[in-house]
């Protein structure tokens, strides 16, 4: 699967290293349909997915509201 996803983006594997980041970090159950939209995504522009740093800062404010209310 690793030989399909580098092929799918173009040979480049920081993109596949993101895209199964995500998915492991996402907790999903498949990865694999995951993975495969993640790089259309990326490839298409039209990413809904964003970088871990904003995952972050997105986590650490709902934390912070969370424990404020």
């Amino acid at each position: 699967m690793v030989g399909k996803f580098l092929k799918q983006s173009g040979g480049d594997p920081v993109p596949v290293m993101s895209a199964i980041e995500a998915a492991r970090k996402s907790g999903t159950q498949d990865p694999i349909p995951y993975i495969t939209e993640a790089l259309n995504s990326a490839k298409s522009g039209k990413s809904k997915f964003v970088s871990f740093e904003e995952q972050d800062r997105i986590r650490a404010q709902r934390a912070l509201d969370f424990y404020l209310s």
